[in-house]
């Protein structure tokens, strides 16, 4: 944040000195606070760019009442620079209202991410729980199956021993064809 204001305000200043010493606000450099403005907001967000518009106007006003006193080369123009800096304050107040839109839109998709951002981690955190759930479930269903397999197996050997009894009518033959089952 420092480094962007440092910026800011290093390109503010060589932008309005050239003017200054150029030819006020008639100079294109004058102009390139558009730039300046269009940087502020973007690196320091849309109040600083409001200000900084702010300043620039009431800038423009002292060049041009210090070309009226005749502190800049007079160069014969149809319109007096409280002309031109009225239209430029104009077009500087309109460009500001658009770099709130700019910034203030970029903002809230910033903000949408973000909060996007945090549901998706939020889904995945219970998506990795139920993963988790499923996880265990699933090897508590296979330690069932296998008792199960194994009761199934004693229910199938009983009902061996339970038909070969039914079977046979011997006793002699009997015990022998259970140990056999």
């Amino acid at each position: 944040r420092q480094a962007s204001s440092a910026l800011v305000i290093i390109l503010w200043l060589a932008v309005n000195a050239s003017a200054f010493f150029g030819f006020g606000v008639r100079d294109s450099a004058y102009i390139a606070n558009f730039m300046v403005l269009l940087a502020t907001g973007l690196l320091l967000g849309w109040q600083a760019a409001v200000a900084l518009s702010i300043l620039t106007i009431l800038t423009g006003v002292g060049m041009a009442y210090a070309e009226i006193s005749g502190n800049f080369q007079n160069i014969d123009y149809v319109t007096s620079p409280l002309t031109a800096i009225q239209d430029m304050a104009v077009i500087f107040v309109i460009f500001t209202f658009f770099i709130f839109l700019l910034i203030n839109g970029l903002e809230n998709a910033i903000k949408s991410a973000q909060a996007g951002t945090k549901e998706l981690e939020k889904a995945n955190f219970e998506l990795n729980n139920a993963r988790v759930r499923l996880e265990e479930n699933r090897n508590e269903l296979l330690a069932a199956n296998e008792q199960l397999k194994r009761r199934a197996e004693r229910m199938s050997t009983i009902s061996n021993i339970s038909k070969t009894i039914t079977l046979v009518q011997q006793l002699e033959q009997l015990l022998p064809s259970v140990v056999n089952t």
